[in-house]
């Protein structure tokens, strides 16, 4: 039993050596335009998942959520995430395409099926290596809420905000029929 535990020690310690040797001589890539491995795919999808469900506010969101306070999310959307994550006009955005890995499209692919308290909690602190800034000090934190209310509700706006997204954008809002 005591061999096995040391090769189990010995197998772990070789794996990680082996992993700063192909680090440190150039081996593993970090270029944004090369796809990476299904481990770092899948380590980076456990881990920021993980994260932001442990840390994420619980709960409802804060802000009365009437039309005020979903145009005034759709129009800090329009003016701060657009340019990554795909305007009014429903055309994805090339910069955010461009970003590893590429920004989501949130008007054609809406996070409404995501707690609103994650949704703030990446909007406020970003997620590493990803392009996601933090917007901590550029945005207040009843922004973020105006916004994730926003995001959260697009499929199912209410008239006088799918009006404004149809008078700014020339196309119509997303809806809950449409897949996503």
């Amino acid at each position: 039993m005591k061999q096995f535990l040391y090769g189990i020690v010995f197998t772990i310690l070789a794996a990680a050596i082996g992993f700063v040797a192909a680090a440190h001589f150039g081996y593993i890539p970090v270029n944004a335009d090369s796809k990476p491995s299904r481990i770092e795919g899948l380590a980076a999808g456990i881990a920021r998942h993980s994260y932001v469900s442990a840390n994420a506010p619980k709960g409802n969101n804060p802000l009365p959520i009437n039309d005020e306070t979903l145009l005034a999310g759709m129009k800090i959307y329009t003016a701060t995430c657009g340019e990554c994550h795909g305007g009014l006009d429903r055309k994805p955005s090339a910069f955010g395409e461009a970003l590893y890995p590429p920004a989501p499209n949130l008007i054609n692919d809406p996070v409404d099926d995501d707690p609103e308290g994650e949704t703030f909690f990446v909007t406020k602190h970003g997620i590493r290596l990803t392009g996601m800034p933090a917007w901590t000090g550029l945005m207040s934190d009843d922004d973020i809420w105006r916004v994730t209310a926003f995001l959260k509700r697009m499929p199912d706006l209410p008239p006088a905000v799918k009006a404004q997204w149809k008078a700014v954008s020339g196309t119509d809002a997303p809806s809950k029929d449409e897949k996503h």
